[in-house]
């Protein structure tokens, strides 16, 4: 348990590293095109994900041959009580499982949502030129008029829906076309899966908020790839705007419908349609060459700086002597002196093996010498080592694993 919680740590460091570097490097090497933007963010959620296995590469020790040697250190407590384990410790998995669920259930209504919406809208007929943009772009996708939405919205894949609001048709013809374009190009893209995707990227890692945020820049960059190729079909910019702003101020929209436009990406949108600048393929080269050494530089450094424990790796055990230093206690945590235990008026030492990683961590617990496995003493021990924490012996001053014995005894007072 100790292993998972420190790794998910760990892990949720090496992220904010990568998200936080792609950051900076994306604000000093400004993409001026969107779908490159759209592709690096996306490089960048998929190099998170990846992190793992990039750390299980980087940080693979090296065979080495070595005997086992033991040494023997004992720490003698007398104790009547304490807490078996930290809370934080218990809770933080169940509550990262909750997590999970809760927003995995949230999600789930919104489909059931999304479906009501679909079952209970009326069919859209907009017109022949209307038709035959649909036709030309995404011939599947079907409008359908719903009195709840407040700016359009699509949803679906094999039967994709565009779900318009009737105050579309207060906006001029021509804002009116662009707005049906935006939608039209979205299913003709399939943006709706791809969103499904990042949605469940985003209910795994509900808890880290750098994540949240790279998502946000991938949502973004969609947009901005579909406003251009909008700009591109009607070949108008101010109708487009227009409609924009219309629904810039509408509530939110059903949750895991694509939405026309979302209030904090209006002032983005805008501008990156007013600048309209593309820049030559070579500094668009040399740009993206940039970001990606930055980036795969963060990641490196930040699985060779934050390596992830190795449940299964078995580093070399050393023994004192020949430079090699024995670790020393920097934290105890007294075993709990079970109820059970007290009643029987036990009394004695149990004897734990365990090895004191590079890390200070004690791990490979086990019960060398009983005291008692019926009235729950030896496990007490165990629970109580698993919480001590060393500075880590060393050999030629580096960290390194040595393997001990820990000595409890347990004395009624």
């Amino acid at each position: 348990m100790a292993l998972s919680i420190t790794n998910i740590l760990i892990y949720s460091a090496q992220i904010l590293v990568l998200i936080s570097a792609a950051a900076i490097g994306a604000a000093i090497f400004r993409l001026p095109l969107a779908r490159a933007r759209l592709a690096y963010w996306r490089v960048v959620v998929v190099g998170s994900l990846l992190l793992p296995w990039v750390s299980a590469v980087v940080n693979t020790p090296a065979t080495s041959v070595s005997p086992l040697a033991v040494s023997s250190i004992a720490f003698r407590i007398t104790t009547e009580t304490v807490s078996r384990s930290s809370p934080f410790a218990r809770f933080l998995p169940l509550l990262l499982i909750l997590g999970v669920v809760a927003r995995g259930a949230w999600l789930a209504v919104g489909l059931l949502r999304l479906r009501h919406l679909r079952a209970h809208s009326a069919p859209a007929s907009l017109g022949p030129d209307v038709d035959r943009l649909k036709h030309a772009t995404a011939p599947s996708a079907e409008f359908r008029w719903h009195d709840e939405v407040r700016q359009p919205v699509t949803f679906g894949i094999r039967r994709p829906v565009v779900l318009l609001p009737r105050r579309l048709l207060d906006l001029p013809v021509d804002a009116q076309q662009a707005a049906l374009c935006h939608e039209l190009v979205h299913v003709a893209r399939r943006d709706w899966l791809w969103m499904a995707v990042e949605q469940a990227v985003q209910t795994a890692f509900w808890f880290h908020p750098a994540m949240w945020w790279a998502l946000g820049q991938v949502h973004l960059s969609r947009e901005q790839v579909v406003d251009d190729l909008v700009i591109r079909m009607t070949g108008r910019r101010q109708p487009y705007l227009r409609a924009l702003l219309a629904f810039a101020e509408g509530p939110a929209t059903p949750v895991l419908a694509a939405p026309f436009i979302r209030r904090g990406h209006l002032m983005s949108r805008v501008r990156e349609i007013s600048r309209h600048s593309t820049g030559s393929p070579l500094r668009l080269a040399l740009l993206g060459a940039s970001l990606i050494v930055v980036t795969l530089g963060a990641g490196l450094g930040a699985v060779s700086a934050l390596p992830l424990q190795r449940r299964d790796s078995k580093p070399t055990v050393y023994e004192p002597g020949n430079g090699v230093r024995l670790p020393s206690v920097i934290k105890e945590v007294r075993p709990n002196y079970t109820e059970e235990a007290k009643q029987a008026r036990l009394e004695g030492t149990v004897l734990l093996d365990c090895v004191v990683a590079s890390s200070g961590i004690p791990r490979d617990i086990i019960v060398a010498r009983s005291l008692d496995d019926v009235f729950g003493l030896d496990q007490a021990a165990i629970e109580a080592l698993e919480q001590w924490r060393f500075k880590p012996g060393t050999k030629d001053g580096k960290a390194v694993d040595v393997h001990v014995h820990v000595e409890m005894t347990f004395t009624l007072k």
